[in-house]
């Protein structure tokens, strides 16, 4: 196409000069790679040379046979992993591309994973500074065709390195001697709502032991079971507590929302202010799809989906309320209970927070970035316009709040801190600290200071106050006693049982057999039945049971009472669930 608009013809001249044999057409692969990077000369920090050495000495063969059930380099039982603990902004990423780099000289390949889509292109552009045409790319902006060739190059070894989301741990790669997951605290890296569900950590475990291969886990904030293992000789600890460019953590204050009905505060409206007339990049935060949730003004009823019996969220775009289960829609504005007009919104999630910036800043160039507002293959264009300062504020989710490297970003603002602290899951206090450390961390990488606002309606909480101050000890000291006290992982495994039926009755009373009968085998402490999350799903009743494992044989214990019940085509057993 930019032959023929460079000489200004059409496709039957090309076509008649090749029936012609004077041209030849050959089709070649068009790679999905749109984000670009200058290339950058790096010198490593003393922490990132002892992390990489660390590795390294694991990567490099054993002298001899006899020298193979030692523990070396963190290598035990025949696995090799590594937790690289960084503060934001401390070079993790280099050390991957390091130790791959002496991965590929021993003749090896390597698989380097991310938690979300919108990393990617940033990440393929480093390495590809380094490996060019050496890496294949897996994630869902692909097309089926892109996919297919990548899973080829890297089975016949035309490609070195796998780089993409969860799904990307099953690539072909025959001489693998490297596993890299970046940002493995990462909810997305569990596959939940499908069969087979899996936690990427696990399979990446289970692949080295296989292989040989080395695993390195990288995170600012370690889940809470690979820090535990760490510190517990499981996996080995290597950290790195300086920045590579030094200069000083971005500033964090807390404001309190209790009072406030806008989605942006005063104070967090005059420093967007601020930094737009600097020419400085914003960032806001809010890990919450849509508009808000409807409440009938009449009857106080919240407007719930009626086949899954959870609220629905309102999206004043398309003006009508959406079930994020099941799919359904219903026009608004009429409440289902009493038919009344009269809604009023409580809440709010990205829609609304897109809506609210036009508002008040109606003149800025900006842009919303969640899983409901970009297309397939959008990311890395998005990405792109804002590293070039054509998008002046990104509005968006975890999206956008996971290890993206922008100099001229000196704003993030956490819109509502309190988005996950509310959720119902003992990992409730721990998503939170990790997702504001991490959008936190997004705010001050270049030269300029940076400044972050965290908006809450409970300024005083204890995690709230940890993540504001980056403690991370302090914060794995209050959680891991919690659960020792609470008998949560990493000292039980968590395994949802849910029993579900068209009738209620029916789903509760399956529900109870299924918890009689593993009270019976001893395979833990049973707790429930309970209502399950969402109760009504695609109009069937879910029941659930919590499991808190002491043993590993407690999954089989668990299949061998449901296939002996009979109940295999109406329960669902999840294993360590991320809600």
């Amino acid at each position: 196409r930019e032959l023929l608009a460079r000489v200004g013809c059409g496709a039957g001249s090309l076509r008649a000069l090749a029936q012609a044999g004077l041209v030849a057409i050959t089709k070649k692969p068009r790679e999905r790679i749109e984000f670009h990077e200058a290339p950058k000369v790096i010198t490593l920090t003393a922490g990132q040379q002892r992390a990489l050495e660390a590795i390294v000495q694991a990567l490099t063969p054993a002298p001899s046979p006899i020298d193979e059930p030692r523990e070396r380099g963190g290598r035990q039982a025949g696995v090799r992993t590594f937790l690289l603990h960084g503060i934001n902004n401390s070079g993790k990423t280099e050390v991957y591309i390091r130790a791959c780099q002496h991965a590929l000289e021993h003749n090896g390949q390597a698989i380097v994973l991310v938690p979300e889509i919108s990393l990617t292109p940033q990440l393929i552009a480093r390495f590809r500074n380094y490996f060019g045409a050496k890496i294949a790319v897996y994630h869902s902006g692909l097309t089926d065709a892109e996919r297919a060739r990548h899973w080829q190059r890297l089975k016949n070894g035309e490609a070195q390195i796998a780089i993409g989301v969860r799904a990307a741990i099953f690539a072909p790669c025959p001489k693998l001697k490297l596993i890299v997951i970046d940002e493995e605290h990462e909810s997305t890296y569990k596959q939940d709502d499908t069969v087979p569900r899996y936690h990427v950590r696990d399979v990446a475990l289970k692949r080295a032991q296989l292989t040989g291969a080395t695993v390195v886990l990288g995170s600012a904030t370690p889940s809470i079971e690979s820090y535990f293992h760490a510190r517990h000789g499981r996996y080995r600890l290597l950290e790195l507590t300086e920045r590579v460019v030094p200069t000083q953590p971005p500033t964090i204050k807390i404001i309190d929302m209790r009072d406030r009905k806008n989605l942006l505060s005063p104070i967090l409206r005059a420093k967007i202010e601020q930094r737009l007339k600097n020419n400085e990049q914003i960032i806001l935060f809010l890990n919450r799809l849509g508009y808000s949730i409807a409440i009938c003004r009449r009857c106080r009823q919240t407007v719930k989906c009626p086949h899954c019996q959870i609220a629905l969220t309102v999206y004043m775009h398309e003006q009508e309320l959406r079930c994020r289960y099941c799919g359904y829609t219903l026009k608004m504005p009429r409440c289902r209970s009493c038919g009344s007009t009269e809604l009023v919104f409580e809440g709010g999630g990205t829609e609304r927070l897109e809506l609210e910036v036009h508002k008040t800043f109606p003149h800025i160039n900006f842009r919303r970035m969640d899983s409901e507002s970009v297309r397939r293959g959008e990311h890395a264009a998005i990405l792109e316009a804002f590293r070039q300062g054509q998008i002046q504020l990104l509005v968006g989710t975890q999206m956008i709040g996971l290890g993206l490297d922008f100099p001229n970003v000196t704003l993030v603002g956490i819109v509502s801190a309190d988005t996950l602290l509310d959720f119902p899951d003992f990992r409730a206090g721990e998503r939170t600290f990790q997702l504001i450390s991490q959008a936190a961390g997004r705010a001050g990488r270049g030269e300029r200071p940076g400044e972050v606002i965290i908006q809450t309606r409970h300024p005083d909480n204890e995690i709230i106050q940890l993540a504001a101050a980056q403690d991370y000890r302090a914060f794995y000291k209050h959680e891991i006693a919690l659960r020792e006290a609470l008998g949560y992982p990493p000292f039980t495994t968590i395994i949802f049982v849910t029993v579900e039926h068209r009738n209620e009755a029916k789903a509760h009373e399956q529900a109870n057999r299924l918890k009689e009968r593993l009270e019976v085998r001893k395979v833990g402490e049973v707790l429930g039945p309970a209502r399950a999350l969402p109760y009504r799903l695609r109009g069937r009743s879910r029941w659930q049971l919590m499991l808190k494992a002491l043993s590993e044989s407690a999954q089989k214990a668990v299949w061998e009472t449901v296939t002996e019940l009979k109940l295999a085509d109406s329960v669902t057993v999840n294993v360590d669930p991320q809600l």
